[in-house]
Parts: structure tokens; sequence; C-alpha cells
């Protein structure tokens, strides 16, 4: 069956204004994201515009329905995000999203995966949260249990520093420019000593990934 794209987005009745307060280019993540904050914390007039048929960009869903009238619900990216469950502060997520929503007063409706499963060339991972990794990394890996379960505290022990790199500021307080030392400025207390080992050792993890 030919898919037919949702009709979310319709041209904006009438012409666009002669001028705005900012322009953003793209309805993703990002791209939403920004508008809400300059028009709802900022007072901006604010126009967005998308050339696609449907907002979100790469994290967008869209359904369809087969021959016999069952709908289908597809999410196009990710369909898993931490840090969004209901009642945590946005101070208390490493997620960037939760910031937004905060500042412009919005929540999301979210439910909590009960398991959630990674398909390998040597077999099916099944993870429960709650549980302890190590033991069902291990259980997964047969007869190389003991060496997986080590390889793996040991470069989850490694990036245990930039994990808590990452949620010591909020990325809303992260800039370019001066007022960078207002608002990251309150935050540096919590960086420079709740990170094990020192932000050096954030900034080691952190090379760690980005390769040689």
């Amino acid at each position: 069956r030919a898919f037919q794209p949702p009709s979310l987005l319709r041209a904006a009745p009438g012409s666009p204004d002669a001028s705005y307060d900012a322009i953003i280019i793209g309805s993703g993540i990002g791209g939403l994201s920004a508008a809400a904050v300059l028009s709802s914390t900022y007072g901006m007039s604010v126009a967005v515009f998308e050339s696609h048929s449907t907002p979100g960009g790469c994290a967008h869903g869209f359904e369809m329905r087969d021959g016999d009238g069952n709908k289908y619900s597809f999410d196009t990216g990710p369909s898993f995000f931490s840090g969004l469950r209901p009642g945590l502060a946005a101070r208390d997520s490493s997620n960037p999203l939760s910031t937004v929503l905060e500042m412009v007063d919005e929540k999301v409706d979210t439910k909590s995966y009960e398991t959630f499963g990674l398909l390998f060339p040597e077999g099916d991972f099944v993870h429960s949260p709650g549980t302890e990794w190590l033991a069902e990394v291990g259980a997964a890996a047969g007869e190389n249990a003991e060496k997986v379960r080590r390889e793996w505290g040991e470069v989850m022990g490694a990036l245990k520093p930039l994990s808590q790199a990452v949620g010591a500021i909020p990325t809303a307080a992260i800039r370019t420019d001066p007022g960078a030392a207002v608002t990251v400025g309150r935050y540096m207390p919590r960086f420079a000593t709740g990170i094990d080992g020192g932000p050096l050792k954030a900034a080691s993890a952190a090379s760690m990934l980005s390769g040689p």
C-alpha cells in the first residue's frame, strides 16, 4: 500500500509577517525547543519553517493502517528517552529536553519500559530496569560470561566520571558568550567536587569515547 503522509502541518493562513524576532529553519527537536523557549520564556515572535509534512525531524512518528483496517504506529527515530519520567525534576535529569519542557511549562505523557531488548549476532539480550546489568550481560554471554562481565564493568567504571560531569551542569546553562560566567558559574562547585577523580578524569573518559 502506498504511503500517505499525514497532514499534521498546513501552510499558515495568509502571508508571513514582514519580520520576526527569530526565524528557525527546521522543526526537529532542536528547532522546536529553540522556538518554544524563545517564544514562551523570552516573549519573542518566532516563525518555524519546515519542508516536511510532519514536525519532529528525526524524532517524529506516523501511523498507517493495513488492508484490514488495523492501525500501526512507527517511530522514525528514537522511541526510548531517559530522564523524562514523571516527578523527576529537570535539575536531576541528564536529558536536555527535560530542561526545555520545564522552561516552557509543558509536560509530555510518558510510559515506563518494563523491559527492552537488543538483538546481537550472538543472540538476544533483554534488560529489565532494576536488575543488575553485569549479571544480565554475563548470562547472555554464555561461556565468555566472566570475560564479558569484567570488560563491561571496566567500561562502565571508566565512563562514570563522564556521566557525573554531564549531570553536574544542566545543558541550558552552557553558552559560548560571557554570560556563561553567570549561568555555568553557579554549578562549578558541584562540577569540581561531584566527579570521581575530578574533571580531568571526565575529560579522559570523553577522549576514550571519541577514539584516537
